[in-house]
């Protein structure tokens, strides 16, 4: 956006955006520039019929389903209410939706799991 709003070089922006789709093609870029992070700001049990959803989601989400994950595993270390879940995307099978792809940047570190980039 740089070289478009600032420096108004359209073709130095295309240059730089071909280098950055390279090097992440070719694995360059630090898994940090790539993790995502959400507020967990409601409960992540499913809604249930028949209950009071104000303090649900409506729908899964990235951060909710990895917080659900993330409790399965350690529910000591596991994000709550009011947390930030930093997150990546990793590889699934073809027709995945996001909220399945989400994993913890430290667990795919720890298991060398392959980035979807």
């Amino acid at each position: 956006m740089d070289y478009l709003l600032i420096k108004r070089d359209p073709e130095a922006a295309i240059t730089n955006c071909k280098g950055m789709i390279s090097d992440l093609l070719q694995n360059k870029i630090d898994l940090s520039s790539l993790i995502i992070t959400k507020g967990l700001g409601k409960r992540n049990e499913p809604k249930e019929e028949g209950k009071d959803g104000k303090n649900q989601y409506a729908g899964k989400q990235a951060h909710v389903e990895l917080a659900n994950k993330m409790k399965e595993r350690d529910e000591a270390t596991a994000p709550s209410v009011g947390d930030r879940v930093a997150y990546v995307m990793i590889k699934g099978l073809k027709g995945s939706k996001a909220y399945e792809k989400s994993e913890d940047p430290l667990y795919v570190l720890q298991n060398n799991l392959p980035i979807d980039y």
